[in-house]
C-alpha cells in the first residue's frame, strides 16, 4: 500500500477546479460559500488524498463548505463550525436530530443539532428511523 502524499503534492496553483467552481457558485443564488480556516482545509485535503485539480479537492481547500436553499442542502468542504460544518473524518457521518423529513425541524431546521458522529452509529440511526417509519406517511 502506499504512502498518503504531502499536502504540497495535492495543491495545484495552476490547474486548479477552485477559479471555475467559485465562479460557478457565485451565479446560483441560493448558494453561499462558507469561508475556511486555512489550515483546517489543508488537513481535510490531506486527508482526503485528492488534488486540487478536482473539484472535491478545490472545495475542501478553499471553502469551508456551501449552503444552498436556505440550509436544506450543505455541502461540506473543509469545515466551518461557526455555522454548524465540521470537518468530518472518513470514519464519520453528520447526526441531524429531529430528522429532516419530519414536521418538527422543516418548522425550524435552525434549531435541529448536527453533530459528527461514527457512521456506524448514524446509519444505524437511520435504520431505526426506517423500521419505525419515523419519516413516512403511514
Amino acid at each position: 500500500m502506499l504512502g498518503m502524499r504531502a499536502i504540497e503534492e495535492l495543491i495545484n496553483p495552476t490547474g486548479s477546479a477552485w477559479p471555475k467552481l467559485d465562479s460557478e457558485l457565485a451565479a446560483c443564488p441560493s448558494a453561499e460559500v462558507l469561508p475556511v480556516d486555512p489550515a483546517a482545509g489543508r488537513r481535510c485535503l490531506h486527508a482526503i488524498q485528492v488534488t486540487t485539480r478536482s473539484r472535491i479537492g478545490a472545495m475542501a481547500l478553499h471553502a469551508g463548505g456551501v449552503v444552498l436553499d436556505h440550509g436544506w442542502l450543505r455541502v461540506y468542504g473543509g469545515g466551518c463550525p461557526e455555522r454548524g460544518l465540521v470537518s468530518l473524518r472518513l470514519d464519520q457521518g453528520m447526526m441531524i436530530y429531529p430528522f429532516l423529513c419530519t414536521e418538527q425541524a422543516q418548522a425550524d431546521l435552525a434549531a435541529a443539532s448536527r453533530e459528527a458522529a461514527p457512521i456506524e452509529q448514524v446509519l444505524a440511526c437511520q435504520a431505526g428511523a426506517i423500521d419505525r417509519r419515523i419519516c413516512f406517511d403511514n
